[in-house]
Parts: structure tokens; C-alpha cells; sequence
């Protein structure tokens, strides 16, 4: 998932960073979430959040370790048995 939180009135530089990742980056768009906040901080680490301030600068927040992430996730987890 990425979180893209904009500041004020940067909607527009959010949806031209939304366009990038799915257009570029053939990222699926449902896995990019465009948010309005007061601040640029982390919503949630496991995801990969970048912030829009003020200025119109891009900033990156959180960029999730893929090791924790995996850990989380049962499916990776060796001690886990299927049957």
C-alpha cells in the first residue's frame, strides 16, 4: 500500500504522484490511497507513505522494511505448519 498525504491545497501534486506510480510503475490504483492531513506524519509504517507539504515538496515518511513485513505475515512464517 501507498499512502500519499498532501497538505493544504496540493491535491493536484497528489494525484500527479498517484498518476506516476500507476502509470510508471504499473502499480495497481486501488493500492494507492491519497490523504488530507494537517501535517506530514506517518500514518502507518508498514506502508510506504510519502507527504506533500506546503511548499509542494515531496517528502518520504515511512519506506517499510520488507523483513518485518514478511515476519507479520503467517504464510512466511516457518514455526506456522499446514496442513
Amino acid at each position: 500500500m501507498i499512502n500519499i498525504i498532501y497538505l493544504s491545497q496540493n491535491k493536484a501534486s497528489a494525484l500527479i504522484v498517484k498518476n506516476i506510480f500507476s502509470e510508471k510503475y504499473l502499480i495497481p490504483v486501488q493500492l494507492i490511497k491519497l490523504k488530507l492531513a494537517e501535517k506530514c506524519r506517518s500514518f502507518d509504517e508498514r506502508y510506504f507513505e510519502l507527504c506533500i507539504n506546503e511548499k509542494g515538496e515531496l517528502t518520504e515518511l515511512s519506506n517499510p522494511n520488507i523483513k518485518n513485513i514478511k515476519k507479520s505475515l503467517k504464510v512466511f512464517n516457518p514455526e506456522v505448519k499446514y496442513d
